[in-house]
C-alpha cells in the first residue's frame, strides 16, 4: 500500500484528536497526467494551512477503504481518461452512476467507483463524500503532468477549499 497521510491538524499533535476531513490526491505523480490528483491536493494544502484536515496521497483506489475509515468527509482528486476537454474538472458526490463514465488510464487494480462501491459496503467510508475528475491524456512514465492538466488540477483545489471550509464550519 501506497498510502502517504500529512496531517494538517493542530488539534491532532496537542490533543491527539483526528482530523475531521481528509483530502485525497489519487494517482501517481510519475506517469503524466496521473499526477493531477498528488498535484491538486498540494495546492489545496498550501490555502487551508493548519484548517484540521488531513492530506493522503494514495496511489491504488483499493487503498482508499482503509484510508478514509473514521473521517466525517472525504474530498478525492483523480484524473480520467473522459470526453471532456483536456484539463477540465467535473465534480460528484458519492454515489454517483455518472462516475462509471469516468475511467481510470493507470494500471489500478480496481476503479475508483469500484473501490468506493466496496468501501461502502464494508461501512468504512465517511457519509460526505466528494470526487473530483481531471480529465488527462498523457500517462506515460516519466512524463509531467501537461500544461492543461496542471491549470486544471489548480481549479480542482480551489473548489476543495471552498468545499472543506464549508464542511468545517456547518
Amino acid at each position: 500500500m501506497h498510502l502517504v497521510r500529512d496531517s494538517l491538524s493542530a488539534a491532532e499533535d496537542r490533543g491527539g484528536l483526528r482530523p475531521r476531513v481528509a483530502i485525497v490526491g489519487l494517482g501517481n505523480p510519475l506517469r503524466g497526467d496521473d499526477g493531477a490528483g498528488p498535484l491538486a491536493v498540494a495546492a489545496a494544502r498550501e490555502q487551508l494551512g493548519g484548517a484540521g484536515v488531513a492530506v493522503l496521497l494514495i496511489e491504488q483506489p483499493l487503498d482508499l477503504a482503509d484510508g478514509l475509515q473514521g473521517y466525517e468527509g472525504a474530498f478525492i482528486v483523480d484524473a480520467c481518461l473522459c470526453a471532456l476537454p483536456l484539463g477540465d474538472v467535473v465534480s460528484f458526490s458519492w454515489p454517483a452512476e455518472a462516475l462509471e463514465g469516468y475511467r481510470s488510464p493507470s494500471t489500478h487494480t480496481m476503479s475508483l467507483s469500484q473501490a468506493l462501491a466496496l468501501g461502502a459496503t464494508l461501512g468504512q467510508l465517511p457519509p460526505l463524500v466528494r470526487v473530483f475528475a481531471i480529465s488527462g491524456k498523457e500517462f506515460g512514465i516519466g512524463q509531467p503532468v501537461g500544461a492543461a492538466v496542471r491549470s486544471g488540477a489548480l481549479v480542482a483545489a480551489e473548489r476543495i477549499v471552498e468545499e472543506v471550509r464549508a464542511c468545517l464550519s456547518g
